[in-house]
């Protein structure tokens, strides 16, 4: 069983339909989705998850018909604009609709809130583990290690197990979504 089924999700799901070909879709799935994507056939499903934000998206689309499930509605609004977008250019009629569920942005800031505070804590204690590294710590030292409080105990104990963090990474993707929203903010202050 896969890890996203056994976590309760809150879906959002984005409906298209319209005069396109199974082709086009893929084409324009290609602006919004890294790595290469399934051959067109006449039906296609696939899902994709993101390693960092743990979110999902699950594909699924035939001619003149498409359909996605994501537990990000940042996910569901990115492939409804490039979707608009890319069909606006074909001159392709397409018709959208959107089922987002009233709790979803409250479990997505959730999902990300907890997220953020595993990584900042192992980020805290990768710092820790470095800085109790470098102490000398000779004249404290039993067969086993250092003697040490019980927190910085368990944070050297657990050396091997977190030597890496992705708080910086969460951070950057963070900023890099809100952006607009500080720009924005920046600009309204600044002619108020």
């Amino acid at each position: 069983e896969k890890d996203f089924e056994k976590r309760e999700r809150v879906w959002c799901q984005l409906e298209i339909s319209g005069n396109f070909s199974v082709a086009e879709i893929t084409s324009w799935l290609t602006e919004a989705l890294p790595g290469e994507l399934p051959r067109p056939a006449s039906n296609v499903s696939f899902t994709r998850s993101h390693t960092l934000l743990d979110t999902i998206l699950v594909c699924q689309y035939e001619r003149g018909h498409a359909t996605f499930k994501s537990d990000n509605v940042s996910t569901i609004a990115t492939i409804r604009n490039i979707v608009s977008n890319c069909s606006v250019e074909k001159s392709i009629r397409v018709e959208m609709s959107c089922d987002i569920p009233d709790n979803c942005c409250l479990a997505s800031f959730k999902q990300l809130e907890d997220k953020f505070k595993r990584e900042y804590k192992k980020n805290k204690d990768i710092i820790l583990k470095n800085a109790i590294s470098m102490l000398d710590l000779d004249s404290s030292m039993n067969e086993e290690g250092p003697i040490l409080c019980q927190d910085y105990a368990t944070v050297w104990d657990s050396r091997d197990s977190i030597n890496e963090t992705q708080f910086e990474e969460l951070v950057v993707i963070s900023l890099s979504i809100h952006r607009p929203c500080l720009n924005a903010s920046s600009i309204d202050k600044i002619n108020s």
